[in-house]
């Protein structure tokens, strides 16, 4: 893995998802993460920002997203290896994904290994 994608892990799992498990208990479960750009293409260099989106479930996006899309606002703006310029994390509910399937698509079952 490159060193552009380690960071990337990195910022998810030493900031992003602690901060989400502690102010927002119970959403990691229920999330799912998309990292957008040269960043989550692993080809970010000095001019790259981040961007990414967090889907939620259609009721927990109603119930928790825009306080959860707060917090990841706070958390780019103060804590952020990117350029802050266009750096975003946004909260989006499941089904605005795959022409509005993301949701029935997320809830199929694991194919067999």
């Amino acid at each position: 893995m490159d060193e552009n994608m380690k960071a990337v892990y990195q910022y998810f799992d030493e900031l992003v998802m602690p901060m989400i498990r502690k102010c927002h208990p119970g959403l990691a479960d229920d999330m799912s993460i998309l990292v957008l750009g040269s960043a989550g293409l692993g080809i970010a260099d000095e001019w790259s920002d981040l961007e990414a989106a967090v889907y939620l479930p259609e009721k927990l996006w109603r119930e928790q997203g825009a306080s959860l899309q707060l917090s990841l606002n706070r958390l780019v703006s103060e804590q952020n290896v990117w350029k802050k310029e266009g750096s975003v994390l946004c909260v989006h509910p499941l089904n605005w994904l795959l022409d509005g399937q993301g949701a029935k698509i997320a809830e199929l079952p694991a194919s067999p290994g």
